[in-house]
């Protein structure tokens, strides 16, 4: 399925105009090119942009669950109420039959420390395997309950 998105905008002469998703792709390429900034890869525009992406689409998924916006006082008290944040890690992998993520957990008394451990699986590495970004869940085991201790996510 494609989807064609026009925006209006107002360019400094005052008449309107309209940009194409095809016109504010190649925009987007222009400029990270001409800041140096590489396409792909560790820091890279896609990697950038698949992260915003995700991130709105879970911000979108939150307000539509709870049914107000972030910041909107409607649900100040309510129990349902957007009362922290969470820490989220948006990595570059691919399909579950190729890659795989594992945690690797230290804890003490105060503190939990964790680090993803994300690769190629040794029975793929003779499969084609494309680089997408997945969302997906790491099941963390602790030895201990949380409780009050502080988690650190490390890279």
């Amino acid at each position: 399925m494609t989807t064609e998105t026009t925006i209006e905008q107002e360019p400094a002469g005052g008449s309107v105009g309209t940009t194409t998703d095809e016109q504010l792709i190649a925009l987007l390429v222009d400029r990270a090119r001409g800041d140096g900034l590489k396409l792909t890869g560790e820091g890279g525009l896609l990697q950038q942009l698949t992260k915003r992406v995700l991130e709105s689409a879970l911000e979108g998924e939150i307000t539509d669950h709870v049914g107000y916006d972030k910041h909107d006082p409607a649900g100040k008290g309510t129990g349902n109420s957007r009362n922290g944040t969470r820490t989220k890690t948006v990595l570059t992998a691919g399909p579950p039959a190729c890659y795989g993520a594992e945690p690797e957990v230290a804890e003490s008394e105060t503190a939990v420390r964790v680090r993803i451990r994300v690769g190629l699986l040794p029975e793929a590495a003779d499969q084609e395997c494309p680089a997408i970004a997945v969302e997906s869940v790491v099941l963390v085991r602790l030895a201990a309950p949380l409780a009050g201790r502080t988690v650190d996510y490390l890279t």
